[in-house]
């Protein structure tokens, strides 16, 4: 949970300093219903550019693909972990 606000609260100072700049450019024009995010709040007609939001989403997407192979056992620790919780909150409530 608090990394949930954690993470909120640094993506709001990110997009506010980030907002209306160009972080990367596209080897590629996105396909068109995807450019409206891509592009969000960029000026110019240049496709190629992204936003933060847009490279913000590409790498939260490849980092949830990539952790469980890299890191395995974190996948063990969370299973182990909500077993405890689950046992001691029924020993408890």
């Amino acid at each position: 949970m608090k990394s949930m606000f954690t993470i909120g609260f640094c993506f709001t100072a990110l997009m506010g300093i980030f907002d209306g700049r160009v972080v990367a450019k596209l080897p590629f024009v996105p396909l068109s219903y995807i450019q409206g995010l891509s592009h969000r709040n960029l000026l110019g007609e240049d496709y190629t550019d992204c936003s933060f939001i847009f490279l913000y989403i590409l790498c939260t997407m490849s980092i949830r693909q990539v952790t469980p192979i890299l890191l395995p056992y974190v996948l063990v620790i969370s299973y182990f972990h909500n077993i405890v919780t689950q046992l001691l909150t029924q020993l408890l409530f």
